[in-house]
């Protein structure tokens, strides 16, 4: 993959990522005072699970990038984040210090309970943290990931 196209993904994914989040930002305007329907809950969980899923997508770009394997096996996510994570493997950028991987991991157990499971059966109170937290998270994720594209040449 070359830089041109690495930077043409990540902004594919951070478009995605961004409309994601203003639909989580339309959810919250439309339920304040009152209990979010089952529909909405469900709306809500698949929400933060593709926001998390874009995150995952920019990783995988910039393993790709690196020419280095996406991880496999059952802990493959898990490994995907922890590459990027202080010390990060060998030849990927330390993109998330100890702050942004807290802050990533319940989208991460999230989005595994939303793919083997059912988004419905979440409660308001769980989801509802991490969709107002969601677009904090997503500003500091992007600055690392823009700083580490500017610092490529090519």
């Amino acid at each position: 993959m070359k830089l041109t196209e690495l930077r043409e993904e990540i902004e594919l994914e951070f478009d995605a990522i961004e409309k994601t989040l203003a639909e989580v930002a339309s959810l919250l305007r439309d339920t304040p005072g009152r209990a979010p329907t089952t529909r909405e809950v469900a709306a809500a969980s698949l929400f933060l699970a593709n926001f998390y899923n874009g995150v995952e997508n920019v990783l995988k770009r910039i393993r790709l990038f690196r020419n280095l394997p996406i991880p496999s096996g059952p802990n493959w996510h898990l490994e995907l984040l922890k590459g990027f994570c202080d010390p990060p493997h060998e030849g990927l950028p330390l993109l998330i210090d100890a702050s942004l991987e807290a802050s990533l991991a319940p989208y991460r157990r999230l989005c595994h309970v939303v793919h083997h499971g059912y988004g419905f059966r979440f409660q308001w109170d769980q989801i509802k943290p991490g969709l107002e937290a969601a677009a904090n998270v997503f500003q500091v994720f992007g600055k690392a990931v823009e700083r580490y594209v500017e610092s490529l040449h090519g």
